[in-house]
């Protein structure tokens, strides 16, 4: 699934050239905000883009939802989440979930994902954030009322707290600017936390959608503040399902330069939320920050991108292989380096899969 807002559906084209494969299932959303008009005519780019590649096309596999009101924070996200793998769920057969955004970009070929994931079909990847860090989460995202008004209106909505105050804005750090919600310290399950961008299994899917349980803990976390950091992560917690996850969303995402210093806002504090962009230059060399990085922590997709300063065009050439003067060298040099990685991220998660089958 491919969600897109006004900042980055544009990029569109580009990143659907490079993660089409006739096989799989694309469920693309874009954001209310994205005039009707500009979305067909980057579809119609997108299709164009296809053609020209010479990529065989399926003319049943890329799906366009309809739109809904997502707020970045709040529990719409996560629905939004849901919505595009229930349609997907039903339309065709596929072995995994995967959720991406616009600003995302793979950083190796669908020949080679389909090859690796396809050893694992039964695992779930999701980057567990610190365990130390879960109660405090808890406390906040759980223990406050975060009302997402996203919920209740069919325009685009920043979400709002419920405060004492009565409905408005206010500031996310002051502990007595919030209502405190009940239901905080009756729960029985612990809230974890992981990233929001998750790799999920068919039959983790399938529960997700179907299963009571899962249908209570989205209840649960209706008013809550990032519930997509929450939701799936509690989730595979909680459950069986626990044994099949594998510690990585499979992404590189930078919060950290490799000078040791931290992405910050046009206020000058340190960003939280939002990571580097990794198409960025070093101001020093003027080369693409990240790319020894990308380079030496082989990953499936990176994040956040702009399309900007060659970062897309270097990727295709050298580790997806594909476009205009492939390194075939690199492509398989990176390939390598991948294949070793995966192999060291889900040796664990193999183990228990095969004592499972031994049981049987």
């Amino acid at each position: 699934m491919i969600q897109l807002s006004p900042a980055n559906y544009h990029l569109l084209p580009r990143l659907l050239r490079a993660l089409y494969d006739q096989d799989n299932y694309y469920a693309l959303h874009f954001d209310p905000k994205i005039a009707a008009t500009d979305a067909k005519h980057v579809l119609s780019k997108a299709r164009d883009m296809l053609d020209n590649s010479g990529i065989k096309q399926n003319d049943r596999n890329v799906l366009v939802l309809e739109p809904e009101v997502i707020t970045y924070r709040g529990m719409t996200m996560t629905l939004n989440f849901l919505t595009g793998a229930e349609r997907l769920l039903s339309t065709g057969d596929w072995d995994f979930f995967i959720n991406l955004s616009g600003a995302d970009f793979p950083t190796a070929s669908q020949r080679l994902m389909k090859e690796l994931l396809g050893r694992v079909s039964h695992a779930n990847f999701v980057e567990w954030k610190p365990h130390r860090t879960w109660p405090s989460y808890a406390k906040r995202r759980l223990g406050h009322f975060y009302v997402d008004t996203g919920l209740v209106t069919m325009r685009s909505s920043n979400g709002s707290y419920l405060t004492a105050f009565g409905r408005q804005e206010v500031d996310s750090r002051n502990e007595d600017d919030h209502i405190r919600n009940p239901i905080a310290e009756h729960v029985d399950f612990t809230l974890a936390k992981s990233s929001g961008w998750v790799v999920l299994s068919r039959r983790f899917t399938r529960y997700v959608l179907r299963d009571s349980r899962a249908r209570r803990l989205l209840v649960a976390l209706g008013y809550t503040d990032a519930s997509d950091e929450h939701y799936f992560a509690s989730l595979l917690w909680n459950s069986a399902f626990r044994e099949t996850v594998v510690d990585s969303n499979l992404r590189n995402i930078f919060f950290v330069a490799p000078n040791g210093s931290f992405a910050m806002g046009s206020d000058g504090k340190r960003r939280r939320q939002h990571p580097f962009w990794v198409d960025e230059l070093d101001e020093a060399s003027g080369e693409l920050m990240f790319w020894r990085r990308l380079w030496d922590e082989p990953g499936l997709w990176t994040r956040k991108i702009r399309g900007v300063n060659g970062l897309c065009e270097r990727v295709e050439r050298e580790m997806i292989g594909i476009g205009h003067d492939v390194d075939r060298v690199k492509v398989r040099e990176y390939e390598s380096r991948m294949e070793k990685r995966f192999g060291a991220l889900v040796t664990e998660v193999t183990r228990v899969a095969n004592v499972d089958e031994n049981r049987n």
